[in-house]
């Protein structure tokens, strides 16, 4: 499986590509799972029969939902019990240069740069991505084997601010140099004939998952297909997400985002809502389970799931799903969106072009050994670019303040019904002024009026 994370002008892109069988010379699954019905009876077995069992125990737990659900396969290994489930999925997965043929990113060779990430479906290859250093907290993981084994930190660059313009070429994440094919990401993915295995999963190919650097994937939930001996063309628009400062004294719920800083995740460094729809679903599913699967961060002394238990893992995600809907506010653990957000829109083009036709035709003829190699492999091409140079954001911001309150009640007053703001002291004067001064000068003539008698005067 690989994983790649690439960004472009200041913004940030993850692509997972993901294949979901193992290496055959390893392994054989048909053949383990037709010969499975004797784990049940394998009590004391010797060494090379619980390699081969814990082999298939691995790799049941990255397989189609099939083997979980039908009682034929859980009877199979209900009693079995292992622990080791990493380490014989990073032995069976298929090694970077068995994968990724070519890769060019800026111009320059880029094969060397995919690290592993562990997953839902399995190991995955990362380019790009975030650190355990930046990706999880220190001191909450067990330290069994490593979820990220990307070793460069993040320099000159931030979700909130993005890229520092000093140094921007030897920021990391990398940066792209701009839009288009030529500055975009293009690989050659290549699969051993031998290596494909139809009974463990039905997709054959590729995954892939374009995600923001500071999210954990989540391959099962959005993926595109690479299909073998196809030449896939992913155009990607960034849709940014801002919130304007004024927003910051609201509460969460009532601007429905959080900023870094007010939602504290247990595992992540950063919030996110994929970040903390992950943490929901572990804690569900330890509640559910006592146990989580591999991919899912956990505490030291936290069980891992036996093969036995995924069919637990896959019913309380369902659940969960459930829970979501019933749940008023949209959300069964307050994974909202974060204030400062980006996701990918992706058109995808393809067509189905003949590889080995091709390279045959410009190296067999000078090299006789790729001839004969590329009889036994699939090979596709992966193209991800940026679709155009520059992009609209969206924002949050404040619909009416208070401020923008007042004016449009003076507006609307004053077309209305002639209002102004000294018609409005004119009245307030009239209303309570006016009629305190009134009866203050009455009073103060009622006590001055002087009584005059009239005097006896002899009238004509």
């Amino acid at each position: 499986m690989v994983q790649n994370t690439l960004h472009y002008e200041g913004t940030r892109r993850g692509v997972l590509f993901s294949k979901q069988h193992p290496r055959n010379e390893l392994h054989r699954f048909t053949e383990e799972i037709s010969s499975g019905t004797a784990l049940v009876d394998c009590g004391i077995c010797p060494l090379d029969v619980w390699l081969r069992i814990d082999r298939l125990m691995a790799v049941l737990q990255i397989c189609d939902e099939f083997f979980h659900v039908k009682s034929k396969y859980l009877n199979m290994y209900h009693q079995v019990s292992h622990e080791n489930i990493v380490p014989v999925l990073q032995k069976l997965s298929p090694l970077v240069n068995q994968t990724i043929l070519t890769c060019r990113v800026n111009g320059v060779r880029c094969n060397e740069l995919f690290t592993e990430t562990i997953t839902d479906e399995g190991i995955c290859f990362t380019f790009n991505g975030f650190s355990s250093y930046d990706m999880f907290k220190d001191g909450v993981l067990h330290d069994e084997y490593q979820y990220l084994n990307e070793p460069k930190n993040v320099t000159n660059w931030s979700m909130d601010e993005g890229y520092t313009v000093e140094n921007s070429r030897k920021a990391y994440p990398i940066r792209a140099l701009g839009s288009g094919f030529a500055a975009g990401l293009t690989m050659r993915l290549m699969a051993l004939d031998s290596n494909i295995e139809e009974h463990c999963r039905e997709q054959q190919g590729f995954k892939v998952t374009i995600h923001a650097p500071n999210e954990y994937p989540q391959v099962s939930k959005k993926f595109s297909l690479v299909t073998h001996s196809h030449d896939v063309a992913l155009a990607v628009r960034p849709i940014i997400m801002q919130t304007s400062f004024e927003l910051r004294d609201y509460d969460p719920q009532r601007r429905n985002c959080y900023f870094h800083y007010e939602r504290q995740l247990k595992f992540f460094e950063v919030y996110t809502q994929a970040n903390c729809e992950v943490e929901c679903v572990t804690n569900y599913t330890l509640e559910a389970c006592g146990c989580v699967k591999f991919s899912m961060p956990r505490s030291p002394g936290t069980r891992l799931c036996q093969t036995s238990e995924i069919i637990c893992v896959i019913n309380a995600e369902y659940n969960m799903l459930k829970r979501t809907l019933e749940e008023s506010g949209g959300s069964a653990c307050d994974c909202i969106p974060s204030c400062i957000s980006i996701q990918y829109d992706a058109e995808i083009t393809q067509s189905k072009c003949d590889f080995k036709k091709t390279l045959d035709l410009r190296l067999g003829h000078d090299n006789p050994a790729i001839k004969e190699g590329l009889k036994s492999r699939q090979i596709s091409k992966l193209a991800i670019y940026f679709k155009e140079v520059q992009f609209i954001t969206s924002k949050r911001s404040e619909l009416f303040g208070l401020t923008d309150f007042v004016a449009n009640c003076g507006g609307i007053l004053g077309l209305c019904l002639g209002v102004s703001l000294f018609s409005l002291i004119e009245l307030l004067y009239f209303c309570l002024a006016r009629p305190m001064l009134l009866v203050r000068d009455s009073f103060n003539k009622k006590r001055n009026i002087k009584v005059v008698e009239e005097a006896n005067v002899r009238r004509f």
